[in-house]
């Protein structure tokens, strides 16, 4: 029978209300064995029990092949139990961009609507379908935050807790396990990301959605963290740690093109507002090894430079030995001033910023070469062997001139006159 046959049945002003959230069309079709009573008079002294199984509808704009599961209604409280949904994924924007099974399976113990308090509790959801259009069901704000998340294939979700459904909703709490042996890409920083094999638990609370335990691939490196969202606010927070990420790989996304060999271990901790880039703040460290430094597209300018001060001496093509420095990002501008750097026979400093939003570069390099020269005069001059380069613009077309030398405001305690200790970055 059609759907709209059962509406004289449905005597809850609040069950009518989730009722007329669903689309029927010619194609949908409904099978329901009830049995109980129903006080026409709107006496509430009324239960039915019995088992429903509706084909080819929508809910909340989610597109729905078969729906099936037993259930009881009373005045205050309807419940399913054994529930077997199947989605319609034909149309789902992933599913057009990326391929992928056009059905998906979600199954449920149970699921129990207490009309009364105004609350969706549900039990053991085991899903393979698109996470955002199953969260739709019943959670429009986390199931749009779910959209950022792009799953090239749908992953393997496990969800337990509750929805509150008055417009404060201080009382939702759900948990989710997820894990994506796929393919999964997220925008970061104004590129998208390929993460491989991402897991975490996600928990919606009023306002917010917490990500924790995340753990993914990317950039042939290890990554995990944590990030949470709020979504009344579209404000966000959270931190990230890296372990040997490919130094090309990297700059093949954020468009270094010159990048070439080298692992980046770092961590990072941030927060932000929507996708606005001058609201972009944090801190972090990073690390380089087992790479060219010029090979980094800011850097890539002053090594002729430095040829040209060293001459036959230029060892720029050297491995690093170690690269590191801490920084800052306030209002979407990095700030550091602890950059170290050593070769076998060069040793750098740097500080200055980068303009994450205009691209642009604000850099001092000082370079002690005195394991390059001999230089037996050094008592007498005493920055002999010491330069300073200074770089501005793009990051993908700096420039680069030389200084003249300036005292650090560290003065003798600074790295630059001293052979340091090897740069690490401190894991937690």
């Amino acid at each position: 029978v059609s759907p709209t046959a059962l509406i004289p049945f449905i005597v809850n002003p609040v069950a009518q209300k989730y009722f007329n959230l669903a689309d029927f069309t010619e194609e949908t079709t409904a099978q329901v064995n009830s049995k109980g009573f129903i006080d026409l008079n709107g006496e509430k002294n009324w239960s039915i029990t019995g088992h429903c199984h509706l084909q080819n509808f929508s809910y909340k704009g989610v597109a729905m092949r078969s729906a099936r599961a037993d259930y009881i209604s009373t005045p205050s409280e309807l419940t399913f139990s054994d529930i077997k949904l199947i989605f319609n994924q034909k149309n789902y924007r992933l599913r057009k961009k990326y391929g992928g099974p056009i059905l998906g399976e979600v199954d449920s113990d149970k699921v129990v609507v207490d009309l009364k308090n105004k609350m969706v509790h549900i039990k053991n959801v085991r899903s393979s379908a698109w996470p955002a259009p199953v969260v739709r069901l019943f959670h429009t704000p986390s199931a749009d935050h779910c959209e950022v998340y792009k799953f090239q294939r749908p992953p393997t979700l496990i969800a337990n807790g509750s929805f509150d459904l008055n417009r404060s909703q201080k009382r939702t709490d759900f948990k989710i396990d997820i894990q994506a042996p796929g393919i999964t890409h997220y925008d970061f920083l104004g590129s998208e990301l390929t993460l491989r094999r991402l897991k975490g638990q996600v928990r919606i609370r009023q306002g917010r959605v917490d990500v924790s335990n995340i753990s993914f691939r990317t950039f042939q490196g290890a990554c995990s963290g944590k990030i949470t969202v709020y979504t009344s606010k579209k404000d966000y927070e959270g931190g990230f740690q890296c372990e040997r990420i490919h130094l090309k790989d990297l700059g093949e996304t954020y468009g270094f093109k010159e990048a070439e060999r080298g692992l980046i271990t770092g961590r990072l901790d941030f927060k932000g507002h929507s996708s606005d880039i001058k609201k972009f703040n944090g801190t972090g460290a990073i690390g380089l090894e087992r790479g060219n430094l010029f090979s980094i597209p800011m850097l890539g300018p002053l090594s002729p430079l430095i040829g040209k001060v060293l001459g036959d001496k230029n060892p720029t093509e050297e491995q690093a030995e170690n690269a590191s420095c801490t920084f800052s990002i306030r209002k979407g501008i990095i700030y550091s001033n602890n950059f170290l750097a050593n070769t076998r026979s060069l040793r750098f400093t740097g500080e200055g910023t980068i303009n994450l939003d205009t691209k642009k570069i604000d850099l001092l390099v000082r370079l002690n070469a005195r394991g390059v020269f001999s230089f037996l005069t050094l008592p007498l001059k005493p920055f002999m062997g010491l330069f300073q380069f200074q770089g501005s613009g793009h990051y993908s077309k700096s420039k680069w001139k030389s200084a003249m030398f300036t005292s650090p405001k560290r003065g003798r305690k600074d790295p630059i006159f001293r052979t340091p200790p090897k740069a690490r970055i401190i894991k937690e």
